[in-house]
């Protein structure tokens, strides 16, 4: 989902929120249901492709408000869970996206800040 918060001129987006999920959970290996690529393929599109393209398209509307991007990501980007393989996979690769893009706005010194947000798993 993406969000915009006006900076009070029409096409000038202050902020972009990124907080696609869809939830994979499933064993690649034999003896598990197995999971296809389709599936595979869908939960990067949701997950990973479909924040680079809203930042992307945010991107110029951002430099000129000197806006924020937040990125919700998730622990098992960097910790990863047995059965949870393919979400594991596309959590990493949004971080890994979304810290060297912080590193091209500071190199570049964009007004863009990226604000990142790793949820963790919650036991209720």
């Amino acid at each position: 989902h993406s969000g915009g918060q006006g900076s009070g001129e029409t096409g000038r987006a202050g902020l972009c929120v990124l907080n696609q999920e869809e939830l994979a959970r499933g064993y690649l290996v034999k003896g598990g249901r197995g999971i296809d690529y389709k599936f595979v393929e869908r939960t990067f599109s949701v997950n990973l492709l479909s924040s680079i393209e809203i930042a992307l398209k945010a991107m110029p509307h951002l430099e000129l408000s000197k806006g924020h991007i937040f990125v919700a990501s998730s622990a098992l980007g960097e910790v990863p869970k047995c059965g949870l393989a393919v979400l594991c996979a596309t959590k990493h690769a949004v971080n890994g996206f979304f810290y060297s893009l912080q590193q091209e706005l500071i190199e570049n010194k964009s007004g863009v800040t990226r604000w990142y947000c790793c949820v963790t798993p919650v036991q209720g």
